[in-house]
């Protein structure tokens, strides 16, 4: 822990933009100290369990005090790994990178800490940037809808199942809202997977009329201008048609939804790029409540509340009737 805090003193006292080397080399000392510290918090949890029995039944308080004391010095030791890890990414002179950013959300994994994932991946597309500049330092704001700027899908996952596994869901639900609601992140959806359909759809014409032409000239049952237009009007339609078939069964199939499905009016464009988002919720209402099918429907309580809530202003349902088990 010593070495640690030495080495963020070190970064954090530097006049001059770090590298990203250093700063990797620091999280790397993060990761290891956590992953000490997970397994430690583990047994000291285990051996608590084990020796309530004992405790109780010899009615002395000093093993009793030793072991909280171990697991409360173990609880300060995670909040303070956790606390440096969060200021190195906050310190104006540290470029936070994709990289960067990935082992700062698996630290607080390890740690079980996800309180600061939200403001983090807020920070990540929204901190200025040090420039270079031998008299002054000076800052640029980056532009958070670049798409570069776009949290990475699998980190975005990845955090949310730490505030899952945490049980804590306002935490859950600020992720969500930071890293799948905004859009920046829709846009790089669509250059990822929907650019390159696009653009294909957008030269089809062209190559079916140059096919048309290259067709019309191998047939002698009438002449070459109707023959290219009647295959070219042919292969257009017949794409046309499947393509607009294949659409909506993509943009309309429910097979990977769980408890969350979509309030009917919702365009299907937004049902196809909004899908990370939807099925984010679907995993934090799975978490929260009940894992029997037959059950669902008669969870209570504030939190229920608040995601039933947050989930109709997401345009969504929350265990739509035709579709619980035995009603439909």
């Amino acid at each position: 822990m010593q070495e640690l805090q030495s080495f963020y003193t070190q970064l954090s006292c530097q006049d001059t933009i770090p590298t990203e080397r250093d700063v990797e080399k620091f999280f790397s000392k993060c990761l290891i100290a956590a992953q000490s510290l997970s397994v430690n918090f583990s047994c000291s949890k285990l051996s608590k369990t084990e020796s309530a029995s004992a405790l109780l039944a010899l009615n002395h308080s000093k093993p009793k005090q030793n072991i909280f004391q171990a697991s409360s010095k173990i609880e300060s030791m995670i909040i303070s790994i956790s606390e440096l890890s969060f200021s190195i990414i906050k310190h104006p002179n540290v470029f936070f990178s994709p990289k960067v950013l990935k082992m700062y959300v698996a630290v607080q994994a390890l740690l079980g800490w996800p309180d600061t994932l939200p403001e983090a991946l807020h920070l990540y597309s929204r901190k200025p940037v040090l420039l270079k500049n031998k008299k002054s330092l000076r800052y640029s704001k980056p532009n958070p809808n670049i798409l570069t700027n776009a949290i990475p899908p699998d980190i975005a996952k990845a955090a949310l199942e730490v505030a899952i596994k945490a049980k804590k869901l306002v935490v859950a639900i600020d992720i969500i809202e930071a890293a799948y609601t905004c859009k920046v992140y829709k846009s790089s959806k669509f250059v990822r997977q929907a650019l390159v359909p696009t653009f294909l759809f957008t030269i089809t014409p062209f190559a079916i009329y140059t096919l048309a032409s290259h067709f019309s000239n191998w047939q002698t049952s009438m002449d070459a201008h109707t023959a290219r237009n009647v295959a070219f009007l042919g292969m257009m339609a017949y794409l046309g048609l499947t393509g607009t078939v294949g659409f909506i069964a993509i943009s309309t199939s429910n097979d990977q939804m769980n408890r969350v499905t979509w309030a009917p009016g919702v365009p299907l464009r937004q049902r196809w790029i909004r899908e990370d988002e939807r099925a984010a919720i679907d995993l934090v209402a799975s978490a929260w409540g009940f894992r029997e099918s037959w059950r669902r429907g008669e969870e209570e309580g504030e939190e229920w509340d608040l995601i039933k809530e947050w989930v109709s202003r997401r345009a969504m349902i929350l265990d739509r009737v035709e579709l619980m088990e035995g009603m439909n």
